[in-house]
């Protein structure tokens, strides 16, 4: 397991001959995986935004007898929302390309430079989850 910045090591119990270690982190490293968690959010949502998007045109397509004051009625908000969500995802995904986004526990590049479409929730490094503050298993 990778060694992490700023944890406290404490050995709990000797099980079966080897030794089992718990590790508690600090306070910063849980306001660093939120940090990121907010990222996460951000980016990944921003997909749901478009889908909505193209499924009111699909809706305008499939009944065109709709008024469409209606229609300018319902996408309106969702119009408004990419003018103040667009520029914000693409500052947060361009970051990620960049590396600016780093990993709690390892203090390298948290997702791959492709993170524009998708954000997860592990390291690609040491495989630290933002969501659980642990390490997850490389294959699993």
């Amino acid at each position: 397991m990778p060694a992490v910045k700023g944890a406290k090591l404490e050995l709990t119990c000797i099980s079966r001959g080897s030794l089992v270690q718990e590790l508690t982190f600090s306070p910063w490293l849980a306001a660093r995986a939120k940090r990121l968690r907010i990222y996460r959010r951000t980016i990944n949502a921003f997909w749901l935004l478009i889908a909505l998007i193209l499924a009111l045109n699909l809706l305008r397509w499939i009944f065109p007898k709709i008024s469409p004051l209606v229609i300018g009625a319902i996408w309106r908000p969702f119009g408004l929302a990419m003018y103040v969500w667009g520029p914000i995802w693409f500052s947060l995904g361009l970051g990620c390309m960049l590396g600016l986004f780093k990993s709690p526990s390892c203090d390298r590049q948290f997702t791959s430079k492709f993170s524009l479409v998708w954000f997860g929730r592990t390291c690609q490094n040491c495989h630290f989850d933002i969501y659980t503050l642990k390490h997850k298993p490389a294959n699993g």
